[in-house]
């Protein structure tokens, strides 16, 4: 199993890494992401922080900020994505996939053309085009055949 996720990170696939609640996850993409070469630039974009990487990995975290009281200060992960490819990077890591605005930040990030890595809650693998599909993610479903 470690060589063919080494191989994924190789050749730069996209990856969602799908579990249960507490099965994992986040700790499965810490122990992945090693793989990727020290030479590129990684960018997370997260909620909250979650994720742990090693110190030789050339790394930029980025969360997003709730509004404050007047309702101004938000950054949402969606302007971290733009802000994040102005960096330059050579993969792009979303947080976990709980909502429709998040989907679409890793969607969007996929059609850049970088390497994307995510966390989503799903028991089974053909679960996972169910939760992207409906609520509350909701995505439309007329490309999900292509990943069948």
């Amino acid at each position: 199993m470690a060589a063919l996720l080494w191989l994924c990170i190789q050749y730069e696939l996209n990856i969602i890494v799908a579990g249960g609640t507490a099965s994992g996850k986040t700790s499965m993409l810490n122990a992945m992401l090693p793989f990727i070469p020290t030479n590129h630039r990684i960018v997370s974009i997260e909620d909250t922080r979650e994720l742990q990487l090693p110190n030789f990995l050339h790394w930029v975290p980025l969360n997003t900020r709730e509004p404050n009281p007047e309702g101004k200060g938000e950054v949402s992960m969606l302007d971290l994505l733009v802000n994040s490819l102005r960096m330059r990077p050579d993969r792009v890591i979303v947080g976990e996939i709980r909502r429709q605005k998040e989907a679409e930040v890793l969607f969007e990030a996929m059609h850049t053309g970088h390497s994307v890595y995510a966390t989503l809650h799903a028991d089974r693998a053909e679960q996972v085009l169910l939760r992207l599909t409906n609520p509350p993610i909701g995505m439309p479903e007329r490309n999900s055949y292509q990943a069948r």
